[in-house]
């Protein structure tokens, strides 16, 4: 199952733990996802936006022109909370974001829409693509088959496991205390969000993003020894209803292409493929500009 954004990025030189320092510059301010969907016209755009609002780091910038990105920071913690997030259809200001990332020490990587056109400094990473995939809360819930897969309980607090298992994405030398924490804050950084396990230890989270009654589901586990039994399927069964109690009419997720029994399991559950995306990086040394 795709599970939260990869390991931690890059080096803060001298912050390996904290926030940056003063990370807002005339190029960029603080921003936040329901002040970006204000704006956002585009379906993918606004997709994209309730991703983001499910997984919030801590630094969130864009430019005050718009721009086409936003800059995300959460102390290396995921390459998802720490890479640039191009708005489809646009990938503009990439070169504005890389900039930010080189002057505060940290390698400059991207998210953008697959098949857009890449400026020549940039280039795909080795990261598979990553298929976005929506499906109609009722729909799905409609057509569940019986089944007998094991019983989810929800909470509204990570599991333990959860935490430790995400913590283990920080940015190497961060402290053990210091990557739970910032583990806990990225798992409960959405508007609200509820959590799923079983008594196998699958777990997975819904985030309600309140972005066009769209609720995001992320984080999948199921212990290897518990694959294959229907652990995965009660995981996200019972966040969808959870979703539906909660007055969201829409799921979303993310999983990496190829990830065949994943992909195979979310289209049985009604899901379809949206759009995808793919990180990229920058081939050259990216710098300040000294206009910042």
């Amino acid at each position: 199952m795709h599970d939260e954004g990869g390991s931690g990025t890059g080096t803060a030189r001298g912050r390996p733990q904290e926030e940056v320092a003063n990370p807002v510059t005339a190029q960029w301010e603080r921003t936040n996802p329901e002040l970006l969907a204000r704006t956002a016209t585009d379906p993918s755009t606004r997709l994209e936006l309730a991703l983001l609002a499910a997984w919030c780091p801590q630094t969130l910038l864009a430019r005050p022109d718009g721009g086409g990105c936003v800059v995300r920071y959460h102390s290396g913690m995921t390459k998802r909370a720490n890479s640039a997030l191009a708005l489809a259809p646009s990938i503009g200001s990439l070169g504005e974001a890389a900039r930010w990332y080189g002057r505060h020490g940290h390698e400059p990587v991207a998210m953008v829409p697959c098949g857009a056109a890449l400026p020549p400094c940039v280039r795909p990473s080795i990261d598979p693509e990553v298929l976005v995939m929506t499906a109609q809360t009722r729909e799905a819930i409609g057509a569940r088959r019986p089944t007998r897969a094991p019983t989810a309980c929800v909470s509204t607090e990570p599991h333990g496991s959860f935490i430790e298992r995400t913590a283990r994405r920080a940015r190497p030398g961060t402290s053990p205390t210091q990557a739970r924490a910032l583990a806990a804050r990225l798992l409960t950084s959405a508007p609200e969000q509820v959590f799923a396990s079983t008594p196998s230890g699958a777990t997975g989270r819904l985030a309600l993003t309140g972005i066009d009654g769209t609720a995001v589901i992320d984080g999948i586990f199921v212990p290897r020894w518990a694959r294959r039994r229907g652990e995965a399927t009660a995981v996200v069964e019972a966040l969808i209803e959870t979703a539906a109690a909660r007055n969201a009419h829409r799921v979303a997720l993310e999983v990496e292409d190829g990830n065949d029994g994943a992909i195979a399991c979310y289209l049985r559950l009604g899901f379809e493929v949206r759009h995808r995306h793919r990180y990229v990086t920058y081939v050259t040394c990216v710098t300040a500009d000294p206009a910042d």
